[in-house]
């Protein structure tokens, strides 16, 4: 057994969130917020104040690096809901010049086959999400069994 509580040991130490403080000093929060709120590095390292080596070596330490990386995801999970929050009347309107028969026959055509498509590919994801999940189960069984093994061959030869 003592095999398991080390590898629980492990696992738990080699956790990919930081467990030091997440706090930069103030010119890198600067830099860190101009670099998502500027379209160059050069306009970002003006806007925060600092040089563009200075940025250009911000972006070398691991820390800033882990909380830049992390607030641009932010940015853009933050998007994704606005566009999700949007995806209902973006439907509609679809739907609308799809059944509107004043509408230019392309016009129609084209948001039909949006329709058609965007509808297909739901499927697809919703099929390729759940063979993901039938693969992470599994694979996490198999590697279960294997920790187990190796703990009990590792109490049996002690």
């Amino acid at each position: 057994m003592k095999a398991l509580s080390k590898i629980k040991d492990e696992k738990e130490n080699n956790s990919l969130t930081p467990k030091n403080n997440n706090s930069l000093p103030k010119k890198q929060e600067s830099a860190l917020a101009a670099l998502l709120a500027c379209p160059t590095m050069k306009e970002a390292a003006f806007a925060s104040g600092v040089s563009e080596v200075t940025l250009w070596r911000y972006m070398q330490d691991e820390k800033f690096l882990l909380r830049y990386r992390k607030a641009r995801r932010d940015v853009v999970e933050h998007a994704v809901m606005r566009l999700q929050h949007d995806a209902g009347e973006a439907a509609k309107v679809l739907s609308a010049i799809a059944k509107d028969t004043q509408a230019s026959a392309s016009s129609r055509v084209a948001a039909a086959r949006t329709i058609i498509d965007q509808a297909m590919r739901a499927v697809e994801m919703g099929e390729l999400q759940g063979r993901i999940e039938q693969l992470e189960t599994r694979i996490k069984k198999i590697l279960e069994e294997r920790v187990l093994d190796a703990a009990m061959k590792e109490d049996e030869e002690q």
